[in-house]
């Protein structure tokens, strides 16, 4: 077993890349000591740039201001759990299906990066949701509950028009469904569903 400890970093910074080109960069030590004192305009639980504001509440949502169109976007970014009895193709859920919010549970917000290129925050939310199914008398929940804790990592680069998220689940619960809330607020009759290979597009309210 060959093993080599290494230290690991994520580096940002700014380039110019050509429409399917290429480019290679080296990293190379400086022997002096390097301070970089620009920052994003930020705080604790926001930041913003040229093309958007990026805010936290307390609870874990988003708060998104696009500033070419002056749109707000309110209360993004929080889950809803609810009981899962179908197959890999249909969902299917019991008549007595508790349905759970993440908003009312505890939340966590860490500003991890501040730099001149990006802001990134980690919020971290605890949900407390039925362990499975019981099938002893009907389909149902089960009175014991389960710690899932969901990890989003929130970032905003300096030249983007807009918010990269990437989001961990620790799964403990079985036979749920735990969805992500991104209520836009945009009227219209039609949306577009991912799935592999291609976007469907399907009638609103289905």
């Amino acid at each position: 077993d060959y093993r080599q400890k290494r230290d690991v970093y994520t580096v940002s910074f700014y380039s110019s890349l050509v429409a399917f080109g290429k480019a290679s960069y080296r990293i190379e030590p400086y022997g002096k000591p390097s301070r970089y004192l620009g920052k994003l305009e930020s705080s604790f639980n926001h930041a913003e740039n040229s093309f958007m504001r990026l805010e936290i509440n307390d609870n874990g949502t988003l708060n998104i201001l696009c500033k070419k169109t002056g749109i707000k976007y309110l209360n993004l970014h929080y889950f809803i759990d609810d009981c899962e009895i179908g197959d890999g193709w249909f969902h299917v859920s019991p008549v007595s299906n508790r349905q759970i919010s993440s908003k009312g549970f505890p939340t966590s917000i860490v500003k991890i990066a501040d730099g001149i290129n990006c802001c990134i925050f980690e919020v971290t939310k605890f949900m407390k949701v039925p362990s499975g199914v019981n099938t002893d008398r009907s389909i149902e929940r089960t009175d014991d509950f389960t710690l899932l804790e969901i990890i989003s990592e929130i970032k905003l680069s300096s030249s983007s028009d807009f918010v990269e998220i990437k989001t961990k689940v620790k799964n403990t619960a079985c036979n749920h469904r735990l969805r992500l809330v991104a209520m836009s607020g945009i009227d219209g009759n039609d949306y577009f569903a991912d799935q592999p290979f291609a976007y469907s597009k399907r009638k609103a309210g289905l």
